[in-house]
């Protein structure tokens, strides 16, 4: 019997895979939905990327202006669900960056605002920085103040065509 670790060895190989080819062409990247799915019609998604590759990922994209995809923000170690912390200076690798979409989350709606507020952290001097949540009839659009206040804003027709948030 094969131990999680060798299990999950084929999915890390093609997380990194993808995380790379997208970084690769970075340079002019301005939107990026990336989200892998079984079934393509239920928003779950079946992969999901850590903190550092987001990290990373924004590093190599200087012109990113928003990015859709599923991250676990949890840190590895121990039982109780803590989130991973950005590197320091995070936010000035991303200056265009304007709106992350949290995808395919279905974990109870106060956790995923809490991971709202914690993705948005390095980027709350920013006004017009938003983070969109949930898919089709749940889909919200919350925006977070230098204090970490939150305040729902609508989620423009517009804004659902453009970044593919119902995709």
């Amino acid at each position: 019997m094969a131990n999680s670790n060798e299990a999950d060895e084929p999915i890390r190989r093609l997380r990194s895979s993808l995380l790379e080819n997208v970084m690769n062409h970075g340079k002019m990247l301005r939107l990026l939905v990336l989200d892998i799915r079984e079934v393509i019609d239920q928003p779950q998604s079946c992969m999901r990327f850590d903190l550092y590759g987001v990290q990373k990922l924004i590093g190599s994209c200087p012109k990113i202006e928003f990015i859709g995809m599923p991250v676990n923000l949890q840190a590895s170690g121990g039982q109780r669900y803590r989130r991973m912390n950005y590197e320091k200076n995070i936010h000035l690798s991303a200056k265009q960056l304007k709106a992350f979409h949290l995808r395919g989350d279905y974990r109870p709606f106060s956790r995923t605002l809490n991971d709202a507020k914690h993705v948005s952290k390095p980027f709350r001097n920013r006004s017009d920085f938003e983070i969109f949540i949930g898919h089709y009839d749940k889909l919200r659009k919350v925006s977070f103040n230098p204090k970490g206040e939150r305040k729902f804003l609508n989620v423009k027709e517009e804004e659902v065509k453009l970044y593919d948030l119902n995709l």
